[in-house]
């Protein structure tokens, strides 16, 4: 009987430990920097990565580097006013930057509020995209020499030349002697010669300490470039209905507003138009058949900017707030993205904030947001059942196992 209760006991504890161990999957990446080289001379060429742990289509981060560096490329997107991004791109795992060292110093790269967009499979098994999902910042540093100053050399020793003698003008020459062959003619006397004195050698100045003190001006003027540098605006990263310097367009009638930075918005004198779908319309039976499978209560919206009239797209990640229809479960609300051309649905990843359901997209379209089905008895009712017959199936296989022992 004690063996019977232990091993019961021990198929409790092993339930327990399954059930526990089965949350809902958590995905999240974070954003690093690495650069060719940390050591660098002036003029050299250094390459700065900022990897993305995940292959992703489309990313966007504030993006800032040090006045005595040069950028000279990059392996994909555009940059604009401190603002890296690309879109519509295939499982792009990282960007490669190329820099030229301009002077010497400690230069600063910086990625700051790196958002990415990225395919993966939600808790259900099916196919999800996770729009505008943080993944931090990241920055490294690179020390520029100057270049090597070339050793001065002395100049060499002259060698000493020998000249003749040139005759002295007043002196008479010797006559000969009258006993002596008349034949015999005066012949001059040798040159004597007298060396020239040896010039000292004389060495170039040295120009050491002045290049100590040029190099010391141009380090504290780098550092104070490099500072100055690093006070940039405020990343790109996911939008809150809080933060500051973004441009906010709302629509009054519907108490509809999109938020973004204004990279997104390029475009100047937008309005945003937002219309309620209204049931018993053409419109809304269509939509309701495209989502036909999604069930629960549901709000359709057709959401545009528009210029002069004309519907124009962002030109990056703007977040939609829709607000919450009175009466509607906070905890079971969820809004998906409808394509009308090729009746499809994608669900959009969106937080409840305040009294507004919001999520990031870079396409402005029809959306849907919907309160689920509560979860009816019958359901519950199932999975008890089923966790009641799991149990005894564990049982039954550590009996058999306990009685092969004995």
């Amino acid at each position: 009987m004690k063996k019977s209760l232990s091993i019961i006991l021990i198929a409790i504890l092993m339930i327990g430990g399954i059930l526990t161990s089965l949350p809902s999957k958590v995905y999240g990446y974070s954003a690093g920097m690495s650069a060719s080289s940390r050591n660098v001379t002036v003029d050299d060429t250094v390459s700065v990565t900022v990897s993305f742990g995940v292959g992703v289509s489309a990313a966007q981060f504030g993006f800032s580097y040090s006045s005595n560096l040069e950028l000279t490329g990059r392996s994909i997107g555009d940059l604009y006013s401190g603002q890296f991004g690309f879109f519509g791109a295939n499982n792009v795992r990282s960007v490669t930057f190329t820099f030229k060292a301009k002077s010497a110093g400690t230069a600063t790269v910086s990625a700051r509020g790196v958002s990415l967009t990225y395919d993966y499979t939600d808790e259900n098994g099916n196919p999800a995209t996770k729009y505008g999902e943080g993944a931090g910042s990241a920055s490294t540093t690179i020390t520029i020499n100057p270049k090597p100053t070339p050793t001065p050399t002395a100049n060499p020793t002259p060698v000493p030349t020998q000249q003749p003698q040139q005759p002295d003008p007043t002196r008479e020459p010797d006559r000969p002697n009258e006993n002596d062959n008349p034949q015999v003619t005066d012949t001059p006397e040798e040159p004597t010669q007298t060396p020239t004195p040896t010039p000292e050698p004389t060495e170039e100045p040295n120009n050491g300490e002045q290049n100590e003190t040029n190099e010391t001006t141009s380090n504290e003027t780098t550092n104070n470039e490099t500072d100055n540098n690093n006070k940039e605006k405020a990343p790109n990263k996911i939008i809150k209905i809080d933060e500051e310097d973004v441009i906010t367009i709302k629509n009054e009638e519907n108490d509809v507003m999109i938020k973004a930075k204004p990279i997104a918005i390029k475009e100047e004198n937008v309005t945003l138009s937002v219309s309620l779908i209204e049931e018993e319309t053409e419109r809304y039976n269509d939509l309701t058949k495209m989502t036909q499978k999604i069930k629960g209560n549901k709000k359709f919206y057709d959401i545009k900017l528009l210029k002069d009239g004309l519907a124009v797209e962002p030109n990056g990640y703007v977040t939609v707030y829709l607000p919450i229809p009175e009466g509607y479960n906070k905890k079971r609300l969820e809004a998906y993205s409808i394509n009308e051309q090729t009746e499809k649905t994608e669900k959009r990843t969106g937080e409840v904030q305040g009294n507004y359901y919001t999520f990031t997209t870079d396409k402005l379209e029809a959306f849907v947001l919907v309160e689920k089905e509560a979860p009816s008895k019958t359901n519950r009712i199932m999975t008890m059942i089923l966790m009641l017959l799991g149990a005894i199936a564990i049982l039954v296989i550590i009996t058999v196992i306990v009685k092969k022992i004995r």
